[in-house]
């Protein structure tokens, strides 16, 4: 059953896409400031592992990204959040979703379709991303050849090579 959403008092069945009927019964008002946030909803970067190194490859397997529960919490994804993997090494991207893996592990393992996209020690930048109309403010991770934290990183440019 999709989620009632209310907006001064009038429920509608989705706050950001109305029909022209549900716009019919909100007031004016509602009308404006439902208009400018649907203007102003973008794409943003919420989560990115920069560097990961795949582990294991498993093509059989229904499909995901197995990625150590460790790095999960430090770039703030969840398990069977949707996620896009960009490979670094051969340019292939795919989406697909996030299961954690053990603790500490180092595990980064690529499952289903996208496992014919890499290969073992191919680089990986994963992304996850949020709609809002609020800034940005993204947990980005940097980790090292062993799928290791090594520090958190920001907007900043870097003129050297991270590994």
């Amino acid at each position: 059953m999709a989620p009632t959403w209310y907006t001064l008092g009038t429920p509608v069945s989705n706050m950001y896409t109305l029909t022209r009927d549900e716009r019919k019964g909100v007031p004016r008002a509602s009308q404006e400031i439902l208009s400018e946030v649907e203007k102003s909803m973008r794409i943003m970067l919420k989560s990115k592992i920069h560097r990961a190194y795949v582990t294991y490859t498993n093509p059989d397997y229904i499909g995901s990204i197995a990625i150590d529960q460790e790095l999960m919490e430090k770039a703030d994804l969840l398990e069977y959040e949707k996620v896009l993997v960009c490979n670094v090494t051969n340019g292939n991207r795919w989406e697909t979703y996030v299961l954690p893996e053990k603790h500490n592990s180092g595990v980064v393992s690529v499952q289903g379709a996208g496992a014919r996209l890499c290969e073992v020690g191919d680089c990986l930048i994963i992304l996850a991303f949020d709609v809002t109309h609020e800034p940005a403010n993204p947990k980005m991770i940097l980790v090292d050849r062993n799928n290791r934290f090594v520090e958190y990183l920001t907007g900043v440019k870097r003129e050297t090579p991270v590994h």
